[in-house]
């Protein structure tokens, strides 16, 4: 069997460092934009990928983003929408409905710790929609608790948990046992989900 010549032998190696090369630039890439882009652009950028449509808190000309939507976002965007660089940036903005959101992503493509943890800084900065989606977390510790969270959404005007609420459990489910009232997202029909 005759030798390889030593270009065949360098080809797989030139390939690698090409490869390599691509990768590194690639991360140095994402690391300068992380360090030049304004956070006024990374609010933009989660409501384009995550607004709720029936958000009271966002503005009129953002349109929100469905649940379909959210659930064919990339892996590579959930990862990225779910950085600790992004969610300090959401943490540290004036308007609670960047927290929301993001838990919005996270509880979706089951992240769920991270998803309440979310959820939970929003409810307290305010958000309109956040106790609706925070009352998941509660329906089988604390009913009483999801019962309130989802009155206190529909109280802010927050459309989809009065929806939610009269879906499963009629109009007049408000003055019943919170234990048979508190929502359940797994027992909630297709189109009417939580999240």
């Amino acid at each position: 069997m005759p030798a390889l010549p030593l270009w065949a032998w360098s080809i797989p190696l030139v390939f690698g460092f090409l490869v390599a090369a691509f990768l590194l630039g690639r991360y140095a890439e994402a690391q300068r934009w992380h360090l030049k882009v304004p956070p006024e652009f990374v609010e933009v950028w989660i409501d384009l990928r995550a607004a709720h449509p029936d958000d009271p808190d966002k503005p009129q000309e953002v349109p929100g983003v469905s649940y379909e939507r959210i659930v064919d976002l990339s892996e590579e965007d959930v990862d990225l929408l779910l950085s600790d660089w992004v969610i300090n940036v959401a943490a540290a903005a004036p308007e609670p409905r960047y927290l929301f959101e993001l838990g919005r992503v996270a509880l979706i493509h089951d992240q769920i710790e991270t998803a309440y943890d979310l959820l939970d800084m929003a409810n307290d900065a305010g958000s309109v929609p956040a106790p609706m989606y925070l009352a998941s977390y509660f329906e089988e510790e604390d009913p009483e608790q999801a019962r309130r969270l989802v009155e206190s959404a529909i109280a802010m005007g927050f459309k989809p948990a009065s929806d939610y609420w009269e879906t499963l459990f009629g109009a007049g489910a408000t003055g019943r046992d919170p234990a048979v009232t508190a929502p359940s997202a797994s027992t909630a029909p297709v189109g009417q989900r939580l999240w």
